[in-house]
């Protein structure tokens, strides 16, 4: 008693002036002092949004479980007191703490009674179904059945984890817990992801509730508690998506496509529940995410068809409006009246107006019971919409023509407004004349418009997607990659150490290959270098570190040695080289290099060209990857130069600068196990997974793709439709020969002619569209009584509007030939052949031949080619040439080019005078015309003639021959060699494909290059296996040797770093096609103008 009132005698005495003191006693449950207890004091700031906590100083506490200490400021604090029996597994004992405020020049102090402990690890990652990243943070709280009355900051510590203060000031584990001993509890987990959210659960044990005795440790596996809550997750998701399903189901909508995505769903998740009750969580998790991608999106589909279809009444009822309008007008005359006449008088209503709107109740009603979205709303709330909107048509309709005024002028007396107005009323009159033929081209439209809708299904999807390619090495194995979105050649995102720690952990896997490589670095901004013991240098610009023995196996990566040893798992100073350093740096096997701050010991010296040739398991290119030092340069990523490349063990790799993991393989012990851990991998990671086998190669990932059903229908379906509209056009066109004759005669020019027929098909387009579009509504609710039907309802308007597109498209292009075939009924076009036929004869004997020449000339063309025609003249002067002239003279169509020569007939005697016009054409190109005349009587004129019109046509055909040869890789859309050609039309294009239809895509692109006035240019094809690198390189070294320019621009990384190589080591003109368009761009428009960039 004496010592204790010394002691605190001396504490009040020694705490010095303004300083807040704390004093205190630690003991255990049973009252006896806790010897060498930590007491930590934090500071604890409530004056920001969040309090702010900060460390202040720890003490222990003396024999008698006492302990004193003082800060120099007052405030609130937290105090903590933590102990534990190093002989024991765990902890022995539940932390305390107090929060209280220490004023200055006092002294608080409290008693703390320690509850006796026991140490639970919760191990593993904690996933969530939303996200493929595990989670970053955890908080873990104690929950006693019968409670802790204490107030939270006072008291045992209930709350454990990432951000709790015995992890961030006190050093303890974060996944640790520190449970009452002897006590039932159960550990409520709170995980918090990167991607935002969080996921909580409860831990409750084996029996429901963990109960250890004091100093024990418990390990256990979060996984089980984590995968089962997802499961339950999703099922709540799948609950959701079923009762939304049923809710469709009786609206009306047709959703077999959705359904059977939510039972695909409902199977994965008891497929994850069967595997979660056998203990295996990673599989039952990516069962469980598998079900979360069908679920989440077969519910999002479910909520858009409700919303879409509501928000769609209005365009549709628009669009039903128009239809009717047309319709009406198609039947009768605007100006057909119907009089009544009753006592009080007679008045006339038009016919047009009771057509319009009998066939727009008509289409309003039908819409009413075969749209179930017009039964999500009231009734009457349908009925007065409608009725406004035909109201507020009506209107528009009688307004608009008397509001919209033309200006006239003398240049345009026909203004545009109403030469498309005319022309489409003589098209609606020519249309009711023929009413059987009208009547079969709106049933085909109909029955296109039906099969598009109704048959067809196209919309952007998410989730595990599967590609299969020939196999490149004959081996069994898994490699594993995640590339970044949009990513260059050679980039990639680091594979992180805790994948890889769990991969190789995996039981199956028995053999284990990480590879790890530098990003990208500039060719003139190298790693380093290093040097040798004389101090000579070569720099580095490429790393790869790899385990040598599973290299060996899987890429039979010690092949490429040519002098000296391949590497050797437990050599970590060992390095191969390229042999060209052997020479440059006068170094040997055994040598030691120096660089990076590390030594190197040389053990074999690698042939570049075989590790140029080498390949990968997924079949990419093996060596790192360098940028192009110039930032304007279009070629992107090169593979490294093979000389600039080191090859090092793999954790010597990862002490090297920008070198990381890029990818691992694996072999496992069983081959079933493949596929399994391969859609595991993509599933929960999102890497991109390859599964290789001696006969094929298969690629696993997680994305978005486009699913497509009954689109191999339209196709078959407009060309049947195409051809049927183009017979009875054909027909059209014979049986108004007199008509088309009468409208030439009165002033209508052969467009004027062609645009009437033109907009007969458009008018038949657009009402057979509308109708085909309900047609095809209604085919969903037929396909829902049948059942079986997988494809997507269609319910927005916008599958209107592109029902009529297509419609109107595919009547207009049936009709182009017919139309251009009346317009030359009576005014027909010359013949671009030249031939000497008896109504080519001159009139009179002094009289000059006029012929038509073969060829029509762009506008970029002329200069080239009037220069090309004086040059190729003048190297036959003076034997068969002469007096060679250009002229220029304006004319009504431009300047007129106008070369005059005479041409010496040979073995005749004699000459004939001619001259070259060159003079725009119809549809601004050039049209060339040869006038020649005679002037040796003694040779018959048509025979001098031919003679001189043979010599310019082989002159002209030079000309179309006398152009560059260009190589290229192929462009599956057909975009590159469209502008290809159309740039440098050369005379042969030398293409470099891995597909095997490319011939089929060539002819279809001769065909566009001909409808274009384009030149086609001789096809040289050279079909090559993407996975062989050996035949791409004799390839490409084989076409750039005979092309003058080599384009880089394509999909496959491999062909293109090719022909770059050997461009650039013979020396040729390198271009590259600009095409930033997504690919559903460029399949729609493959023949759209691009920039071409010269590089040099």
């Amino acid at each position: 008693m004496f010592t204790i009132l010394v002691t605190e005698l001396f504490a009040d005495n020694a705490q010095p002036h303004n300083q807040a003191g704390v004093k205190g006693t630690v003991v255990d449950e049973d009252g006896n002092p806790i010897i060498g207890a930590n007491v930590t004091i934090l500071s604890f700031d409530t004056r920001y949004y969040r309090y702010r906590v900060s460390f202040v100083k720890m003490v222990k506490t003396d024999s008698a479980g006492r302990f004193y200490t003082s800060v120099d400021r007052e405030g609130s604090y937290l105090i903590y007191v933590t102990y534990d029996n190093r002989k024991t597994p765990g902890v022995d004992y539940v932390p305390e703490r107090w929060r209280t405020w220490l004023s200055s020049d006092s002294i608080s102090s409290r008693r703390f009674v320690l509850k006796k402990g026991a140490s639970i690890y919760l191990d593993g990652d904690i996933r969530h179904v939303k996200t493929n990243r595990a989670a970053t943070s955890y908080q873990f709280m104690i929950l006693e059945p019968k409670g802790g009355g204490e107030e939270y900051w006072t008291g045992p510590v209930r709350d454990y984890g990432s951000s709790s203060h015995l992890v961030r000031f006190l050093g303890f584990d974060e996944r640790l817990v520190i449970v009452p001993a002897e006590t039932e509890v159960k550990l409520r987990v709170t995980a918090n992801f990167q991607a935002g959210g969080s996921q909580t659960f409860i831990v409750t044990g084996k029996i429901g509730y963990f109960k250890l005795p004091q100093g024990e440790t418990l390990h256990v596996d979060v996984r089980e508690y984590s995968v089962i809550s997802n499961i339950e997750y999703v099922k709540g998701i799948l609950n959701s998506g079923f009762s939304l399903l049923d809710d469709c189901r009786t609206a009306g909508f047709l959703v077999e496509a959705e359904s059977e995505d939510l039972y695909n769903a409902y199977d994965s998740v008891e497929e994850a529940l069967f595997l979660w009750k056998k203990q295996f969580f990673d599989q039952s998790f990516a069962k469980a995410r598998s079900a979360y991608i069908l679920a989440v999106r077969s519910e999002s589909t479910l909520k858009g068809l409700i919303e879409s279809s509501s928000q769609s009444l209005v365009p549709a009822l628009i669009l039903l409006l128009i239809v009717a309008l047309a319709s009406a007008r198609l039947v009768t005359e605007k100006s057909n009246f119907l009089e009544i006449t009753t006592e009080n008088g007679r008045f006339s209503i038009s016919i047009t107006f009771l057509l319009e709107t009998a066939f727009y109740f008509l289409l309003f009603t039908f819409y009413y019971f075969i749209f179930p979205g017009c039964r999500l709303v009231h009734r009457l709330t349908y009925i007065s919409m409608g009725i406004f909107i035909f109201l507020f048509g009506k209107a528009t309709t009688f307004l608009f023509p008397r509001l919209a005024h033309e200006k006239r002028s003398e240049d345009q007396p026909i203004q545009l407004k109403s030469a498309i107005a005319m022309a489409f009323s003589m098209g609606s009159r020519n249309l009711q004349r023929r009413r059987v033929r009208t009547l079969m081209n709106l049933i085909s439209i109909m029955i296109l418009v039906f099969g598009f809708i109704t048959l067809t299904s196209i919309s952007p999807r998410y989730g595990l997607s599967m590609m299969t390619m020939n196999s490149v090495l004959p081996v069994d194995a898994l490699l594993i990659e995640d590339l970044p979105l949009g990513g260059a050649p050679g980039e990639f995102v680091q594979l992180p150490e805790s994948f890889l720690e769990w991969l190789e952990s995996n039981p199956n896997v028995t053999l284990f290959s990480p590879k790890a490589e530098n990003t990208p670095v500039y060719m003139n901004n190298p790693l380093g270098r290093l040097y040798s013991t004389r101090g000579e240098w070569r720099e580095v610009l490429g790393v790869i570190g790899i385990i040598p023995s599973g290299e060996a196996n899987l890429t039979k990566l010690n092949q490429i040695v040519k002098e000296g040893d391949y590497l050797r798992d437990d050599d970590p100073n060992g390095i191969l080289v390229s042999s060209s350093w052997k020479e440059s740096l006068n170094v040997n096997v055994g040598d030691k290099l120096y660089g990076f701050g590390q030594e190197f010991i040389i053990r074999g010296f690698f042939d570049r060209d075989a590790l140029s040739r080498l390949v990968d398991i997924n079949g990419e290119i093996y060596l790192p990857y360098c940028k192009d030092p110039d930032p304007q340069s279009a070629v992107g990523n090169l593979p490294c130069p093979p000389e600039s490349v080191i090859i090092v063990n793999y954790e010597k790799a990862l002490t090297l600068p920008e070198v990381s993991t890029s990818r691992v393989a694996v072999q496992l012990s069983e081959i079933k196990g493949y596929e399994s851990l391969a859609k595991m991998i993509a599933l929960i990671y999102e890497y991109r997974v390859y599964i290789s086998h001696p006969r094929f190669l298969t690629a696993y990932y997680l994305g978005e793709y486009i699913e497509e059903q009954g689109t191999g229908l339209v196709l078959p379906l407009m060309v049947l439709v195409m051809l049927n509209i183009g017979l009875s056009m054909f027909a059209n066109v014979n049986e108004r020969r007199n008509e088309i004759a009468s409208l030439s005669s009165i002033g209508l020019n052969p467009a004027h002619i062609a645009a009437l027929f033109i907009a007969e098909a458009m008018i038949i387009g657009f009402i057979g569209g509308g109708l085909g579009y309900l047609l095809g509504i209604s085919g969903y609710r037929l396909a829902f009584l049948l059942s079986g039907l997988q494809v997507r309802e269609k319910v927005s308007a916008e599958w209107g509007v592109l029902s009529i597109f297509i419609s109107v498209l595919t009547a207009v292009v049936a009709s182009l030939i017919p139309a251009l075939r009346s317009s030359t009924i009576v005014t027909p076009s010359l013949s671009r052949q030249w031939s000497i036929e008896e109504e080519e004869l001159p009139t009179e004997s002094n009289r000059p031949w006029v012929l038509n020449l073969p060829i029509v000339l762009m506008a970029k063309e002329l200069e080239p080619f009037t220069a090309f025609i004086i040059k190729r003249l003048q190297r036959d002067e003076p034997s068969f040439v002469g007096q060679i002239n250009l002229e220029k003279e304006p004319s009504e169509k431009g300047i007129l080019r106008k070369i005059s020569f005479d041409y010496y007939l040979p073995r005749k005697g004699g000459r004939t005078r001619n001259s070259l016009i060159i003079q725009k054409g119809v549809g601004g190109v050039y049209e060339l015309k040869l006038m020649c005349t005679a002037e040796d009587p003694s040779v018959p004129q048509k025979e001098s003639v031919y003679v001189t019109a043979s010599y310019v046509r082989k002159v002209i055909l030079e000309w179309s021959t006398a152009e560059c040869e260009v190589a290229t890789p192929f462009d599956p859309h057909l975009s590159t060699l469209y502008n290809l050609v159309n740039t440098y039309s050369p005379t042969t294009l030398y293409v470099i494909s891995t597909y095997p239809d490319t011939y089929d895509k060539i002819e279809t692109l001769k065909e566009a290059l001909i409808l274009r006035g384009i030149r086609p240019p001789k096809f040289t094809v050279s079909i090559v296996n993407p996975h062989n690198l050996t035949q791409i390189m004799e390839a490409a070294k084989n076409l750039v040797s005979r092309a003058d320019i080599v384009c880089i621009s394509g999909e496959n990384a491999s062909i293109c770093s090719a022909l770059t190589m050997e461009s650039v080591k013979q020396k040729k003109t390198i271009c590259y096609v600009v095409d930033n368009r997504p690919v559903e761009e460029r399949m729609k428009k493959p023949f759209q103008e691009l920039k071409i960039i010269t590089l040099s």
